[in-house]
């Protein structure tokens, strides 16, 4: 299929994907986890993608029923963890709408708004390991990069992204995106290595 056409049809096969939320509540073993440093939340370290901080980290806290019983994080004071888990999982519903710019290929721009599931669930349900991070965060908005890669395809969805730490206390609002689509591996790995020189 040529670029032009996945593009194109990009927005019709992320809002025919149907949103599945999984069971948040996983069963750890505490060498699988790493205690923040206040203790009240965990960390299961993922891997990352050219930088550290591009990572694929998940975020947990005990349930309080068994001592391995772990539930992915959603809590207002630590918006940044809980972000990651809403861009990198599917298993915490809300209520955010991705306003997408997305760049075309010829030059061009579509502009359309879904629900932050349906295009979680799209790129996860095709193959894609989500690396997410916070690039700077100014005056409540933190500037974002998610970057869905298909390693089997050696393709890449990258998403810059304004998000509103008041949204995310909240658990729902809008977030303004750009997304570069089907970006090849290599083209990305050339982008890196331009930046770390």
């Amino acid at each position: 299929m040529e670029m032009d056409e996945l593009d194109a049809r990009l927005r019709t096969d992320i809002i025919n994907t149907p949103i599945v939320i999984s069971d948040s509540v996983q069963i750890f073993s505490t060498e699988d986890l790493v205690a923040s440093i206040t203790r009240d939340y965990y960390v299961k370290k993922g891997s990352y993608y050219y930088f550290a901080e591009l990572n694929s980290d998940k975020y947990y806290q005990s349930t309080g029923l068994n001592s391995n019983e772990y539930c992915l994080m959603y809590n207002g004071r630590y918006p940044r963890q809980s972000l990651a888990n809403v861009l990198t999982t599917v298993g915490l519903s809300n209520g955010f709408q991705l306003k997408i710019k997305q760049e075309v290929y010829g030059n061009k721009d579509s502009l359309y708004v879904i629900p932050l599931e349906k295009y979680v669930s799209f790129c996860i349900k095709s193959g894609c390991i989500p690396y997410f991070c916070v690039i700077n965060e100014d005056n409540g908005v933190m500037d974002c990069e998610l970057i869905m890669r298909n390693e089997i395809l050696q393709y890449n969805h990258v998403m810059r992204m304004k998000v509103v730490v008041e949204d995310v206390k909240k658990r729902k609002g809008v977030i303004n995106a750009r997304l570069d689509a089907y970006v090849p591996t290599q083209y990305l790995k050339n982008l890196f290595n331009e930046i770390q020189q």
